[in-house]
């Protein structure tokens, strides 16, 4: 139930990024994703993004 409770937490965090079209939250993506890539060790916090 709470691994269900999880993935449904994040699934809905996704369609609620992903259906904001706004070019900030496309350059804040843009800016996130490559540094989550480099500094994944440094900051575990960006796994939010993942």
């Amino acid at each position: 139930m709470i691994f269900l409770a999880f993935f449904f937490i994040n699934y809905l965090s996704f369609l609620l990024f992903f259906s904001i079209k706004d070019t900030i939250w496309t350059n804040l993506f843009s800016i996130v994703i490559p540094v989550k890539e480099i500094h994944l060790y440094k900051f575990p916090f960006l796994n939010i993004f993942s």
